[in-house]
């Protein structure tokens, strides 16, 4: 029993449990109840009635009133109490954790319990459903309890609204509840706390916070890992965003306290007004003027009155109408104060509705008035949540590349606005399908209510999940003149110079004026000016030759309605060494590459001298006719003359002078490759056991005769000997072997530079001797990240454009960059419709349609009370 010391329970020996309500026990204990019974305590007296117990007579009073009377008695019962104990991960927080405090708090009503001889079950609320406790009492009770909740450790998401009803489905509980808990749940704590409404069951609610939590030490660009969902949120903790994060506390708090007052588990502000009908029940009485009358004798009225004596206050109250008037007034004002005490009860029409948020790079538009679309698409949204009653639900989505959800189906709306308040736009292009599939699998037949600009194409059936009929969009933005940059291209490679190639596009209804700069780091390197026609786009080309490597940048000036898409980043990489490992059991035309270019190294070596771990450092290898006997690294290679072993690929039999009839010209192996020119003596088609291990790059007509395999490492097969074709001796070969080097190198990026678009995975490898990395992004907010098998390090959330750094606890940093680049988001006219599973649906050009609320009609209709009883009170005095 260390959960409580032995001091400790002694003290809480002289405690008892009380419930505020009458609860249906089966069984007899020793718990004084408000019934009345068969117990030794007297309770009262009352009348006798035909068929009652004689042995219950007052004997006494009969001899003395002459009149029956029978006594009355409390009733003892066994109370059965249920201890609820929340056990997601976020109770793990708080030192001492949240976890020990809830253990120890149920640990000690359960020592009362036990004391008083009731029964207590103990049930935890965990994502892996745990069976709940038999009935204990007793001490051997009590120490099975201590050990059950030593044995609870936080785990897992919350799944309180899941536990919560599957306990009260398959319990059915009565008597006494107790929920410990920290209520911190994004979805809402109000359905649980629904679910805990039902007759003779009193429910009790023990909420834990940490210090950390309500009072948060946080300063500076951070990034906080929600520690059940494993989200991310990027936020800069100055002091008016505590000062933000207290009052979201304060308010989602006091929804709880509002739920759990106004269902008893009394809504302060309606008893404290309506206990002011108290001093106007006495005030209407010492007011109330008597005018006297003389009659002969009073003694028949005070036997009349004897008689009336209880119903007469109530007469007294049917007959004033003032009275009644200004009890209703009252009443009427107390109810509008309250608020959630009188919530329409759940009916069979009430309403499920998705919200379906768009927070792509588009919907940061500024309009025509200055306001941003996210901002009138959460204005929107939020009078939808006001419309909402007791009994419906809502749903919260948002959208960009990805879907996300952010609250699943909840009465909670305090919540559902919360986290509508922190919707905003990233970098990301727009994938409405992804938010529709997501609307549909997390509420089906619900009415779906899509609030975007609608700057998407058509979007077709979603696989596995139909969509809901009813879908709305509500559209948001209006016109804005933008230009952008939507497309970036940096060519670094062995037989070109450094180029830059910027997209640009003019969505605006006006030719635009605009100034582009390069720039490495503050410094600009070049600018132009560019004139881009309405509709229309162009294209940009800058030389990199003068500009170091680093981070670089391409900026449109001046910025315009959507400042996402002004900018693009990119990483120009120092031009690396590259080097070669030729295989070769002797070829002087292999020898001969040394003096292929400056920055390229070749080493040769024997195969029966190969090493794989040392061919493991180099950009290429080439493997001539003889392969060696060790497996090869994982390293893109050009067979010459033989093919990869197991790869289901072989050399068909040599034929003599084949002729080239074709070759892929679209292929990065072959660009600028001629082959045309190129003859063979000998050569063989190469042949795949299966279709797709190989693609073509040099046709015969008996097959390829220069091949490249699909399969990781890319490799490029050679079915001939250079000694047999006059391939060295053209210009072909060269340009050949730089675009594979140039594959090589810059295998991991397109453009032969390091840049991503928002929304893709950035990756880097892991220093041989780093064991951590650490990714800072924009805005100097940091993600820790954790090595993945192959010794490389991802992360999948870069929705900022910007620079990023990838920091080991060993070895150099490594350096990323992200842009937007979308053509649809530059070209985000509001649109008028959208087109969903080949149906068009119109833009809502209205607002969402609201429920009014309560309190204007109760404040009228108390006014309307005052006003009645102001007239019928002049119209008294004047009569």
């Amino acid at each position: 029993m260390s959960l409580l010391s032995p001091e400790f329970l002694a003290r809480l020996a002289g405690l008892s449990l009380r419930t505020r309500r009458t609860t249906a026990a089966r069984e007899r204990g020793e718990r004084r109840s408000r019934r009345r019974g068969r117990s030794v305590e007297f309770a009262d007296y009352r009348d006798y009635a035909r068929g009652d117990d004689v042995r219950f007579l007052d004997w006494n009073l009969l001899a003395r009133l002459d009149r029956l009377f029978l006594k009355l008695h409390h009733d003892e019962d066994e109370l059965r109490v249920h201890l609820l104990l929340d056990a997601s991960r976020s109770m793990a927080f708080g030192d001492p954790s949240k976890a020990g405090h809830a253990a120890r708090t149920a640990a000690a009503l359960g020592a009362v319990a036990i004391a008083a001889r009731h029964r207590v079950r103990l049930a935890v609320l965990a994502e892996e459903p745990v069976p709940s406790s038999p009935w204990l009492r007793g001490p051997s009770g009590l120490s099975r309890l201590f050990g059950l909740l030593e044995a609870v450790a936080p785990a897992g998401r919350n799944v309180l609204n899941e536990g919560v009803r599957r306990y009260v489905l398959t319990a059915r509980p009565t008597g006494l509840l107790v929920l410990v808990s920290d209520l911190l749940d994004r979805s809402g704590v109000l359905p649980a706390l629904r679910a805990l409404v039902r007759p003779g069951l009193d429910v009790h609610l023990v909420q834990i916070l940490a210090p950390s939590e309500t009072e948060p030490d946080l300063s500076g660009d951070l990034r906080l890992v929600d520690s059940e969902e494993r989200t991310g949120l990027d936020i800069d903790a100055a002091p008016r965003t505590m000062v933000a994060y207290r009052r979201r506390l304060a308010a989602y708090l006091d929804t709880i306290d509002s739920f759990a007052l106004a269902r008893g588990f009394a809504a302060p502000a309606f008893l404290g007004l309506f206990a002011l009908s108290i001093p106007i029940v006495l005030l209407f009485f010492l007011r109330r003027r008597r005018d006297p009358v003389e009659v002969s004798t009073t003694f028949l009225f005070e036997e009349a009155l004897r008689e009336e004596r209880v119903s007469l206050l109530l007469h007294r109250l049917e007959r004033n109408l003032l009275l009644v008037l200004q009890i209703a007034a009252l009443f009427l004002l107390a109810a509008a104060a309250a608020d959630l005490v009188f919530r329409l009860p759940p009916t069979a029409g009430a309403r499920r509705v998705v919200l379906l948020v768009d927070r792509s790079a588009s919907m940061g538009t500024r309009d025509g008035a200055g306001r941003r679309r996210i901002d009138r698409a959460r204005e929107r949204a939020g009078v939808l949540l006001e419309s909402l009653r007791g009994g419906d639900e809502a749903m919260l989505v948002a959208f960009d590349s990805e879907a996300r959800v952010l609250s699943g189906l909840t009465g909670d709306f305090a919540a559902l606005r919360v986290a509508l308040a922190g919707i905003e736009p990233a970098d990301r292009p727009t994938n409405a399908r992804a938010g529709l599939a997501a609307a549909a699998a997390g509420a089906a037949d619900a009415e779906v209510f899509l609030f975007s600009d609608g700057a998407f194409p058509e979007v077709g059936e979603v696989p596995d999940s139909p969509l809901p009929p009813a879908l709305r969009f509500v559209a948001t933005g209006g016109d804005s003149a933008n230009a952008g940059v939507t497309s970036l291209e940096v060519a670094v490679g062995l037989d070109l110079p450094p180029r830059c190639f910027v997209g640009l596009f003019n969505a605006g209804a006006a030719p635009a004026a605009r100034t582009l700069s390069l720039l490495r780091g503050e410094a600009v390197f070049a600018a132009q000016e560019v004139s881009l026609p309405p509709g229309a786009g162009s294209g940009v080309s800058f030389d990199l030759s003068a500009v170091p490597p680093g981070p670089c940048e391409v900026r449109l000036e001046p910025a315009d309605a959507l400042p996402a898409d002004d900018r693009a980043f990119f990483i120009l990489r120092e031009e690396p060494v590259r080097r070669i490992l030729v295989v070769t059991p002797g070829n002087p035309l292999l020898e001969r590459l040394r003096d292929l270019h400056p920055r390229v190294e070749v080493y040769v070596s024997a195969p029966d001298a190969f090493d794989a771990k040392a061919a493991a450092t180099f950009d290429l290898l080439i493997i001539d006719r003889e392969p060696p006997a060790d497996p090869l690294p994982a390293r893109p290679a050009l067979w010459i003359d033989a093919v990869p072993p197991g790869r289901g690929v072989t050399l068909a039999p040599p034929l003599a002078n084949p002729e080239v009839i074709d070759f892929d010209r679209a292929r990065p192996a072959n660009r600028d490759v001629d082959w045309s020119d190129v003859l063979f003596a000998r050569a063989s088609p190469i042949l795949a056991e299966r279709p797709g291990l190989l693609v073509p790059l040099v046709e015969s007509a008996a097959g390829p005769l220069v091949a490249e395999l699909t399969a990781d490492p890319h490799a490029v097969v050679l079915g001939f000997d250079l000694s047999d074709s006059n391939l060295v001796l053209r210009v072909a070969w060269p340009i050949l072997l730089a675009n594979l080097l140039d594959q090589a190198t810059f295998r991991d990026s397109p453009a032969g530079a390091s840049f991503a678009r928002a929304g893709s995975v950035l990756s880097a490898p892991l220093p041989p001797e780093a064991a951590r990395a650490t990714l800072f992004g924009p805005g100097g907010v940091s993600f820790p990240l954790a090595p993945l098998s192959d010794r490389t390090v991802a992360f999948a959330e870069a929705g900022r454009a910007g620079f990023y750094r990838f920091e080991f606890d060993r070895g150099p940093p490594h350096a990323a960059a992200v842009s937007l680049l979308s053509p649809e988001e530059t070209a985000a006219a509001p649109a008028d419709h959208v087109f969903v599973a080949g149906e068009r649906r119109p833009a809502d050009p209205g607002s969402v349609e609201a429920n009014r609320p309560a309190r204007p009609w109760l404040l009228l209709l108390a006014l309307v009370a005052l006003a009645a009883e102001f007239l019928l009170h002049t119209f008294r005095r004047r009569r």
